[in-house]
């Protein structure tokens, strides 16, 4: 009473029922036709280079924004990642 409480949803640590290959992810991110912002946390899950490049060219070389986080950077600052959106959202 009058402290704080934690949850989690169980379904986050379940596995996926659909999982792809590189091939299929590259062909998804490759029929993207919206202008893209990648937000990447500083600390967050890393792939690959060579992954993490055929996926980018893949996308078309979005604009990208590395704010200090980690995987839920959106969590971590809220109003830096929101400030990213507007902006991309208005055409800045």
């Amino acid at each position: 009473e009058g402290g704080v409480v934690f949850t989690a949803d169980p379904l986050l640590k379940r596995t996926s029922g659909v999982v792809y290959d590189e091939a299929q992810v590259l062909q998804l991110l490759g029929a993207v036709k919206a202008p893209l912002h990648l937000i990447r946390g500083a600390t967050g899950l890393t792939l690959d280079d060579a992954v993490m490049q055929a996926r980018m060219a893949a996308l078309k070389h979005p604009k990208v924004t590395t704010i200090d986080g980690g995987h839920h950077v959106h969590l971590d600052r809220p109003k830096e990642v929101a400030e990213v959106v507007r902006q991309h959202v208005e055409g800045g």
